[in-house]
């Protein structure tokens, strides 16, 4: 797969300019009249496929990704269609990446579930599975949904659980300040005021 820039016009004669990933310029071309494109240009793009597969894609971010996606298709808007408009808005590299090869892919024919599985990485066998299975009983709409609540709640767990351990972090922390504090300056004031009871005291006794 090469990555290809592209400036294209749609049908409401706006201007757009992105990045698609295909096996040939061809086929980038064709995918985009596909999409009722007017192609203005299109060359093979300087950014390489490693600079966008860098880095990963986030428990908020997926869950996010699955939300906005079976809204869409619940909408009755088309896969493609779908995934497109979630890849221009995303700002992650590597989501961005994995979404303009499932949008190339499931023109062409495949399931979302198969390009998904190249990317085991960032998506398990459990995501893997829920997906397939809405494909196969034809309710991809609810299984986005459901993966979208139960990372949602993956998510605040994780976020919980890290509140959780600082807490006893905060603490020890503000019990070492409050020890510096004393020792820099309430231990010297109270020694100086010691010493000054005792000049007096000897004073008195004189």
């Amino acid at each position: 797969m090469t990555l290809y820039t592209y400036k294209v016009k749609t049908r409401k004669d706006e201007i757009l300019e992105d990045i698609i990933q295909a096996p040939s310029v061809k086929d980038a071309a064709s995918a985009l009249i596909s999409d009722g494109y007017q192609i203005l240009s299109i060359k093979k793009s300087e950014q390489n496929i490693g600079g966008l597969m860098s880095g990963s894609v986030s428990i908020s971010e997926k869950a996010s990704f699955c939300r906005f996606l079976a809204t869409m298709l619940r909408a009755g808007l088309p896969l493609p269609e779908a995934i497109d408009i979630i890849k221009d808005e995303t700002k992650n590299k590597k989501l961005k990446k994995v979404l303009m090869d499932v949008s190339f892919s499931v023109r062409k024919g495949k399931t979302i579930s198969s390009v998904l599985s190249k990317y085991k990485k960032d998506f398990d066998s459990v995501f893997l599975t829920m997906v397939k299975a809405g494909e196969e009983s034809g309710t991809m709409d609810k299984s986005f949904d459901y993966l979208s609540k139960q990372l949602t709640l993956t998510y605040e767990l994780i976020q919980k659980v890290k509140g959780a351990m600082m807490y006893p972090i905060v603490i020890v922390g503000a019990m070492i300040a409050n020890f510096i504090v004393m020792l820099v300056f309430v231990l010297p004031n109270l020694m100086l005021l010691s010493l000054q009871r005792c000049r007096l005291a000897m004073c008195t006794l004189c």
